[in-house]
Order: structure tokens, then C-alpha cells, then sequence
């Protein structure tokens, strides 16, 4: 998000300034001149630093063919000592590229070259493409180079501060001004000029908080927050605690640099102030400062008023009986609703004084512009409408009004028609119009999300949302409603037990983020024949893991679908209103495929892999394992999925390597000969990306076995930035002979690949029996790899007849198969779920678990090893006790075929 649209994201702020030239930084053209070389637009500027910092301005649409504009909320970033790559997206070429920067805060670009035709060190002229046959870098050049120049490096002892940045698009000109020959000027040629501000700033902000009445100002955790330094534009998150009997009512917020002196140094921006109210707080006294604000120096000021609601009291009172009888004579409302981008949203109406309109909700935007409506006949002139919006959520409409007479940016009053001669624009108004024209009003622009309390009311010049004990029989009535806040795009969750939810025709699961008020169509796909769909719940709104009701406010709601005449689910729009979780269920009708192992990674947020199912994968030679770590960081739970990640090595654990990768793997804890696996799954493509869903023999991590003779079955992996899966299996039969393999990866295929977009879950299965292998991407085969008749057994061709472990990892190329990492990038994949479904003839193939106490057992034909240092019991399934240890060490025992438990895990003995 660029620093203009989250600037933009507060309510207030203390300076504005004019995006024109005024005398400093002067140019050689009419500050509101327009080229007409309608071939030649810049579309936006980039700045990207070698420590990784990168940022975009978007030229607006409107301005791309203006020749000069100065983008004054605009911000680039860099670092004292930094090497900067400038780039400029523009349209065409046979033009030429210059930066500048006024390091010198003086108002002016000075351009000075050497002998060798390249910048001074003291020169604002950092960099260009062309100029009288050269670079910036003092290379020749012919007169197309294109705009893009070469980097350059800011001085290394750059004082912390906003400075002037400009980006000229010119022909053969040095001069910041552009040039201004009669053949060559800057208009004629289709030219532009960007002016921006460039933030130099360090590693930390300083923050500080001034003397606060009332209420103190903490960290999150509540530790001292005042002198401190936290990371350079990241959000802060604040706990406000406020005095007995006292509440927050707004933050004021100083940042950028050199905040004693003045605000502006020759019209560029050194520092904003910027108001945050309290109902952007959330209950807990904890507000989050965004990143946008956290930009050099941060001065913190709280503001605390006294609770008016300490005594308690009716949530959303009026001060008339609400079972009051309607009066409509004479001043009949007859229509409500709220205008929204010409779309005009009604609430309906009862005979009743009071209501509370719990189906008709309204849906907005933070942000937006809205104008309420009301229609009627009002032949006896005087009754006056407002609306008000529960902000905060306590239970009460404050109503704030500026000495203007319009409402204040903290009031939940928004508009009103009349009061006391003025309306809530603060313009004069008839106190007996026979109409309501309710002037229109704008959402906070940080309002989050949410379901909110908002009330109409129609009343005599009345200020309180309460109305008076006479509103009723004047005629006025209160109508109180919900209005959903949502965002551009909200979150989908699917969930499912013995199958699946894809979109429609099983072409993988929709987007993880949808759009409000938009159908979706879904299709629930069982793991196997013989599952049928048994019930679904679609849970939608707000906060889904909160509380439904905040004060009567309901915040999200649950509807049970139980009968399906098709697997076709069509999600409808009027349920897509925030964020939505649709959880399917399906039941085992005669199917003989039984679960046998799972995981759906829904520990507590930050937890590791359970230990009985999964130990860390550990660093080896082969390319996916040269960068492993044990970091708590690289693969852990987190919102019901195994996050893993391959991370830029900080060098804080100690480890060697450009990255940090992670992965899990059950070996020695479960392993499985034959059936069907499925595993859902979300990767970020980028370039070097390398994550897979695995499997490998017990023999392999027991040392018996070297690869590739061992085998390998790769139910997924996937490359780089590539929308595209692979299915593969490796062995000494299929690899090549630098693998030291036969090389016979046709006969059959080894390799599958399946074109399908990783913006979104895919489940990817595998089935497996003694002799085929299939695998699915969404339900649908996508390749399959079979034993041979009459191959000797010494040549591998199906070395996939022993128990195989699972692995799931995210690792980066090395260059080959997939790219070189990106060393500023943190890759991520996301397991949802595993599961391992197997027949019956099947199960006595498993080989089960170390337990959380740290039990292993290992099993070989029908006897049954146990090692760990702890007490265990061995038991079949009636309770027949076979071998009880009290002290741990090894004990073996011959069992019968069957079931048994031992410590609660279930062993199943051949």
C-alpha cells in the first residue's frame, strides 16, 4: 500500500499542502501545463534499495499528462549509505531519465559534473540514462539508452530527514528545470516532471510520549513505551490506560523528522500530525498505530475524558416509552435508507414509534461517502432528522458538534437535517422545511470492519440520540438498524471432513479473499466412493471467532444446510457480507476406505508441530535440505495451518547459508505402505520457490537404503512463479545416470504436470497400491505411474512396496530445476490438513507413533519393539493387558495379529 493511501487513511490532519510549484524548487514550464504527446505517460516511480526496501508511486490518471506535479503525501524510503536503483514505468522510449535529490534542503537542484562527465559527490544530481553520450555511471551511450539509469549511492553521513526527490523525464537536459530549447523543450517532447519527498531514515523510530492527564500511554504487553525505539515502518500497537473513571477519547500522533522545528523546509513536508479517535480503539484499550505513522521521530499525546457511562444504564435508550403507538399525521416517514454510489439502500419501516431493524443492514465501505435518505409527507412543517453511528460500541450516540455548528470528526452524530439554524454541513438552514436533506457524510477512513448500531431519529431541533419524552407524540419516531462496515475484499475459509470444497467443476478452491456481495459457486467433492455430503454450515459477518452479539449488535450468523439434491453449492451474495467459513461434513455411507492418520494443524497460534505425529526436518547436502533450521520461526501453527517458510538468514541462530528453511517429517513416528493421501496446500509463487508434499521409505531414514534406489514419491511440488504443479517419482529405474539411475524416465512417464493457478488451496492426493500410483490435483487425475511386468526386481522400477513417511517442507532452488532464492523474499507455504485414509487389507501396514511422552515403538513382522524412557501398557482392544513397564528400556514381545493399544496409540500388528 503506498504511503499516499494510508496517509490518506487518517481523519485529520494539521497541514495542507498545495501540489503546485510557489517559487521553490523552480521548473522551466507553467506549473499547470499539459503535453499533448499522448504516446509518452509515466505511469508510476520506483526506489528500491540493495537492504531491501522497495516502494511505488502510481502516477494518478488524471495528472499523466500534466507536465509537472508534485506529489506532496508521496513517499520514497532509503538509508544513509544505501544503493538506490531509480525506475521510472514509462510508455515509450527515445527519451531520457534524471533524479535528483536536495540534500542540501535549500529549495534548489544543483547539477554538477566532473571532468568525466558523471555527478559530484555534492551534486542533487544522482543519476540519469543519457547525457551528452554518457550514463550517470560515465558509460558511453547512444541516444537510446531508455529512461532507466544506472543506481547510485546515498552519502553515507545523510542527516535522517524528508527531502526533496524529483524524477524528470527529459531529452539530453541535466537541468532539474527540464529542458527548455526551442526543439527539445520538455512540453513539446512529451516530457514529465515528478516531484516526491525521500524519507532518509535509520533502522529505528524513536518514539515518545508527552505528559498525558488521565490515562497513560503503554506497549501492548504494558511495559514503558515513552523513549523507546521500535522497527522503522512497522505497525505499533498501544495499550491506552486510562484513570479510574476516565475513558480514551482520541491519540494525536507527531511523526517524521526534526519535530520541534518547522513543518515545512522550501514546501516539503518534514513531519505530520495526525488525529486517531477513540472509537478506533478496541475494547481491550489497544490501538494499533499504522506503519504509515511509524516513519522517523513519533511524538504520542492521549487524550482522556471522563466515562459518561460509568452509572450504567439501557444500551441505545430513548427517552420515551418504545412500545409507543406511531403518530403519522401530518409527519408520515414513509422510506429510509442510505445512499451509497448511487445506490440507494432501504430499511423497512413499522408502525411503531421505536424500532430495531435487525434483517435490513446497509453495507459501506471505510471511507466512503454516504448520504441518507428519508421520504414522506410532512404537511405540518418542524421535525428535523438525525443519524447517528455507534462508533465505539458502547452503547451510547455521543453528539459532538464543532462551534461552527457542524459535527465534529470524534461525534457519532454524522448528519442532520437542522439544529438551532444550521445543518451538520454547518450551513443555515429553515428550521421549518417540509422535507428531510440530510447533507451527506464520510466513514472514517480507519474504521475497522464490523457490525455497527446506527439510529435515525426524527425529532424537534434536538441534539440526543435519546430524542425527548414529547418526540413520540410530535410525530418523531426512532429507527434503529445495523450497519455492516466491510472491506474491498474479506476473507473465505473452507472447511471440510472426508472430502472436499472446490469451485465450480472442481477447478480448486476459490480465491482465499472474496468480494462482498458476490455469489459463489462451490462444488463438495468426497475423499472416495462411498462418502456422502451429511451437512454444511455457512458461518458469515464479522469477527466470526468473537462473540455474536456486541450490545444486541449481531456480528455473524450461522446457516445449516442439510439437504443437497447435488453436490452443487451455490454460496449466495446476500451471505458473502463479510468474511465467510463454510465447514461440509460428510459421512461414511459404504465406503470401505477408513482414516487412519490426520493433522489439521489447529494448535494455538505459534505452537510447533505435534511431536507425536512430526519431528523437524534436518539439514542435509541435497539442495532441499541445505538450508533447514530448527527456528520456531520457519514452521509453526498458525490460524489452522503449518506455516512453513524459507526466510532470509538474520544470522540469530548461528546457522550458516543464505536462507532458513523449514519442514516436517513423520519418521519414526508414522509411517504407511499403500492407499490415499490428500494434503491442502497454499503457496506464494515467486522466483526460487521450491516447496513440496512428499514421501520417503522407512529404509531411507533407517541408512539401509541410498537414494535414488530407496524410492521417492513426490505427491507435489511446485516452482518458482509458476501456476503450475509437479507429480514425480524417483528411482534407481527412472533417474538419470548423474543421479547414478538407469535413465528409463519414459518408460513409463516419471514426471506430471498440471497448469492450474496457486493464488489460492489446492488439495493434492495421492493414491497408492501395489502396483499403480495416481495423483489428483482437486479432485482430478492428473498422472499415474505403474509397476512393469517382467522387470527384475533388482532394477527398482516400483520400489514403492514398503512403508513411506510424509515430509512437508518449503525449500528454494539452487539455480537448476528451480531459481537461485531471492535473498530479500520470505517464501511461505501453508498446510491446512493431512490425511491418510487406508482399506482394510490395507492396515496392517501401518507402523505407529512416538507419543507426546515420548514413546517409540517400531515394528517388524509380528513382534513389537518398545524403547523410551517412560512407563507404557500394551492392551488389545478388550482391555487384555499383554506387557506391563514400569521403567522404561526395551522390551519384546511376540503379539498376535490384531489391534492393540499401548499408551492410547493404536499399533496394528499383521
Amino acid at each position: 500500500m503506498s504511503k499516499k493511501l494510508l496517509t490518506a487513511m487518517c481523519l485529520l490532519t494539521s497541514l495542507a499542502v498545495e501540489a503546485q510549484n510557489v517559487g521553490n524548487y523552480p521548473v522551466s514550464v507553467a506549473t499547470d501545463a499539459v503535453h499533448t504527446f499522448t504516446q509518452r505517460k509515466l505511469q508510476s516511480i520506483t526506489l528500491r534499495g540493495n537492504s531491501g526496501s522497495s516502494a511505488t508511486v502510481s502516477i494518478p490518471e488524471n495528472l499523466r499528462m500534466r507536465v509537472y506535479k508534485y506529489l506532496d503525501t508521496s513517499y520514497l524510503t532509503a538509508k544513509p549509505g544505501e544503493t538506490l536503483t531509480p525506475t521510472f514505468a514509462f510508455s515509450t522510449d527515445w527519451m531520457h531519465g534524471y533524479v535528483y535529490v536536495d540534500l542540501g534542503k535549500d529549495g534548489t537542484f544543483t547539477t554538477s559534473l566532473n571532468s568525466q562527465g558523471v555527478p559530484n559527490t555534492d551534486s542533487d544530481l544522482k543519476a540519469y540514462s543519457y547525457y551528452n553520450g554518457k550514463n550517470s555511471a560515465g558509460a558511453s551511450k547512444g541516444q537510446n539508452p531508455g529512461v532507466n539509469p544506472p543506481a547510485f549511492v546515498l552519502p553515507v553521513g545523510t542527516p535522517h530527514g524528508m527531502y526533496r526527490m524529483r524524477y524528470k523525464v527529459d531529452w539530453d537536459n541535466a537541468d532539474a528545470a527540464g529542458n527548455a530549447t526551442e526543439q527539445n523543450n520538455i512540453t513539446r517532447n512529451g516530457g514529465t516532471i515528478v516531484d516526491v519527498i525521500l524519507n532518509v531514515h535509520g533502522n529505528e523510530s524513536r518514539v515518545t510520549v508527552t505528559n498525558t492527564a488521565n490515562g497513560s500511554v503503554l506497549r501492548a504487553d504494558g511495559t514503558e513505551l515513552n523513549n523507546t525505539d521500535v522497527p522503522f515502518g512497522q505497525d505499533l500497537e498501544l495499550q491506552l490506560r486510562p484513570a479510574e473513571g476516565y475513558v480514551p477519547n482520541l491519540i494525536t500522533i507527531r511523526h517524521g523528522h526534526n519535530l520541534s522545528g518547522d513543518s515545512l523546509a522550501y514546501g516539503t513536508p518534514q513531519y505530520r500530525t495526525d488525529v486517531i479517535p477513540a472509537f478506533m480503539f478496541k475494547e481491550s484499550g489497544k490501538v494499533t498505530i499504522p506503519s504509515a505513522f511509524i516513519d522517523g521521530e513519533v511524538q504520542i499525546t492521549a487524550s482522556f475524558v471522563q466515562d459518561s457511562n460509568v452509572s450504567g444504564g439501557e444500551d441505545y435508550a430513548v427517552a420515551f416509552d418504545k412500545n409507543a403507538t406511531l403518530q403519522t399525521a401530518n409527519r408520515a416517514i414513509t422510506a429510509l435508507g442510505l445512499s451509497v454510489s448511487a445506490n440507494n439502500q432501504q430499511i423497512t419501516l413499522a408502525d411503531k414509534a421505536y424500532i430495531f431493524n435487525e434483517q435490513d443492514m446497509p453495507m459501506v465501505k471505510a471511507g466512503q461517502a454516504i448520504t441518507p435518505v428519508a421520504n414522506g409527507t410532512m404537511t405540518t412543517a418542524g421535525l428535523h432528522g438525525y443519524l447517528y453511528i455507534d462508533y465505539n460500541q458502547d452503547g451510547i450516540f455521543s453528539s459532538e458538534l464543532q462551534s461552527s455548528g457542524a459535527v465534529s470528526p470524534y461525534s457519532e452524530l454524522v448528519s442532520y437535517t437542522h439544529l438551532n439554524g444550521k445543518n451538520s454541513a454547518g450551513q443555515s438552514v429553515e428550521a421549518n422545511a417540509t422535507n428531510w436533506t440530510f447533507p451527506p457524510f464520510t466513514l472514517p477512513a480507519m474504521l475497522p470492519n464490523g457490525v455497527y448500531r446506527a439510529r435515525f431519529k426524527f425529532d424537534e431541533n434536538n441534539l440526543f440520540a435519546t430524542g425527548q419524552a414529547t418526540t413520540a407524540t410530535n410525530g418523531g419516531r426512532v429507527v434503529d438498524f445495523l450497519l455492516n462496515v466491510c472491506g474491498t475484499s474479506h476473507r473465505l475459509e473452507l472447511n471440510s471432513l472426508h472430502g472436499n470444497i472446490y469451485g465450480a467443476n472442481n477447478a480448486g478452491a476459490p480465491a482465499p479473499t472474496i468480494t462482498p456481495r458476490t455469489e459463489q459457486s462451490l462444488r463438495l467433492v468426497p475423499v472416495v466412493q462411498g462418502y456422502v455430503v451429511d451437512s454444511v454450515y455457512i458461518k458469515h459477518g464479522h469477527n466470526l471467532n468473537g462473540t455474536q452479539y456486541v450490545r444486541g449488535n449481531r456480528q455473524w450468523q450461522v446457516d445449516t444446510l442439510t439437504h443437497f439434491s447435488s453436490n452443487q453449492l451455490i454460496l449466495p451474495a446476500s451471505q458473502v457480507d463479510g468474511d465467510v467459513l463454510v465447514t461440509a461434513l460428510f459421512k461414511d455411507e459404504n465406503s470401505r476406505y477408513r482414516l487412519i492418520f490426520s493433522d489439521e494443524f489447529n494448535a494455538p497460534n505459534g505452537t510447533q508441530a505435534d511431536s507425536a505425529k512430526w519431528e523437524r526436518c534436518h539439514r542435509k547436502h541435497p539442495t532441499w535440505a541445505r538450508f533447514l533450521s530448527n527456528r520456531e520461526d520457519v514452521a509453526y501453527q498458525q490460524d489452522g495451518n503449518l506455516h512453513l517458510h524459507a526466510k532470509p538468514n538474520d544470522g540469530t541462530s548461528g546457522e550458516d547459508g543464505e536462507m532458513v528453511t523449514g519442514g516436517v517429517q513423520s519418521a519414526g513416528r508414522f509411517s504407511f505402505k499403500y492407499g490415499k493421501v490428500e494434503c491442502r496446500a497454499l503457496t506464494n509463487p515467486h522466483t526460487g520457490n521450491f516447496p513440496a508434499i512428499w514421501m520417503m521409505p522407512d529404509d531411507f531414514y533407517q541408512g539401509l537404503v541410498g537414494w535414488p534406489h530407496s524410492g521417492e514419491i513426490d505427491i507435489w511440488e511446485a516452482i518458482n512463479n509458476e501456476n503450475r504443479s509437479y507429480h514425480t517419482i524417483h528411482s534407481y529405474w527412472a533417474n538419470g545416470s548423474a543421479d547414478g539411475g538407469l535413465g528409463r524416465s519414459g518408460d513409463p512417464q516419471k514426471t506430471f504436470s498440471y497448469d492450474t493457478p496457486l493464488d489460492r488451496y489446492h488439495t493434492y492426493g495421492l493414491e497408492w497400491d501395489e502396483n499403480e500410483l495416481r495423483w489428483f490435483v482437486d479432485g482430478k487425475q492428473v498422472g499415474q505411474y505403474a509397476r512393469k511386468a517382467n522387470v527384475p526386481e533388482s532394477q527398482l522400477q516400483f520400489p514403492f512396496r514398503k512403508n513411506y513417511y510424509l515430509i512437508l517442507n518449503q525449500s528454494v532452488g539452487n539455480g537448476g530445476w528451480a531459481h537461485r532464492p531471492d535473498v530479500n523474499h520470505t517464501y511461505t507455504t501453508k498446510i491446512d490438513w493431512i490425511r491418510v485414509y487406508q482399506l482394510p487389507d490395507e492396515q496392517s501396514s501401518i507402523v505407529s507413533a512416538e507419543n507426546a511422552t515420548g514413546l517409540k515403538i517400531d515394528l517388524q513382522g509380528r513382534t513389537l519393539t518398545v524403547s523410551g524412557d517412560v512407563s507404557f501398557t500394551v492392551t488389545d482392544l478388550s482391555g487384555k493387558v499383554y506387557l506391563t513397564a514400569l521403567h522404561g528400556g526395551t522390551h519384546t514381545i511376540a503379539l498376535p495379529a490384531g489391534v492393540y493399544l499401548v499408551n492410547g496409540s493404536k499399533v496394528l500388528v499383521p
